[in-house]
């Protein structure tokens, strides 16, 4: 039942972010949080649905140009829906480097930054992308943009391989929230283990509250949202344990070279 009324004033409203690397669980996370009856609607990618540019397009646009008048009707979509509904998200439509540009048009109450296991956000990136070039803007200015900002040299990002870039990729999770938390003063940033949102009810409940506490959902409504899988990009076993074995040695020792510290700092094992 919607105990929340229209909502007519978006100042009283919440707009939160859902962010991560992208193959994450974010699409997921923009399902379970889209609850139109209870006052709060969560998108996936809706930027890319009001502007005339694709998705790499929007990218190479903004490296170049920034959050710039392009984005005018997403801006005015978002808060045309702030006006009907107390909680508006929106998930994986901006880059994370883009965000503090993106609250200078739109105040962001919320940023939900979701961490994935490594082993499994890599390999899906590599083996989705295995025909990309490696001039691409993806890989020669979005990630490189990315290691830039960690303060790494940037002419050192030309001796990875494909391989180690999307290790580097993944990387970014060791210090991007504090990043994001330092670019924006008025904005909690709210991080979360996938596999703790999958597995764990009571965390699941809480996240959807700090949203909007009106919602009570039951445990066995909380389960079922836990078991939607929304875009299996690897079929089969997915489990880490599993893909690490698919590995050569060499992608197992740049992984665990590059990656072992952020793997260690939420968590994960190393098989």
């Amino acid at each position: 039942m919607n105990m929340l009324p229209p909502n007519t004033d978006t100042s009283r409203s919440d707009f939160f972010l859902v962010v991560g690397t992208g193959h994450c669980g974010t699409q997921w996370l923009s399902r379970v949080l889209h609850r139109p009856n209870d006052g709060i609607v969560c998108y996936h990618e809706e930027k890319v649905k009001l502007v005339s540019l694709n998705h790499a397009e929007c990218l190479q646009h903004e490296l170049e140009k920034g959050v710039d008048d392009l984005y005018n009707g997403y801006f005015s979509f978002i808060n045309n829906e702030l006006k009907t509904n107390s909680v508006v998200g929106d998930a994986h439509s901006w880059t994370m480097i883009m965000i503090p540009e993106v609250a200078a048009k739109q105040r962001i109450h919320k940023i939900i930054y979701l961490v994935r296991n490594g082993i499994q956000v890599v390999h899906s990136f590599f083996y989705h992308n295995i025909d990309l070039p490696k001039d691409n803007v993806w890989y020669n200015e979005f990630l490189r943009k990315h290691w830039e900002i960690t303060g790494r040299p940037w002419n050192d990002w030309d001796k990875y391989t494909k391989w180690a870039s999307w290790c580097l990729w993944w990387q970014v999770n060791l210090g991007m929230p504090l990043w994001l938390s330092s670019h924006l003063d008025t904005t909690e940033i709210l991080v979360y283990r996938l596999e703790d949102l999958l597995e764990d009810t009571h965390l699941l409940s809480d996240l959807i509250k700090k949203l909007s506490p009106f919602i009570n959902l039951s445990h066995k409504d909380l389960k079922k949202l836990q078991r939607r899988d929304v875009n299996r990009k690897i079929q089969g076993d997915r489990s880490p344990s599993m893909l690490w074995t698919k590995w050569s040695d060499e992608q197992r020792n740049i992984f665990k070279q590059i990656c072992s510290t952020t793997m260690e700092k939420y968590s994960y094992e190393i098989p």
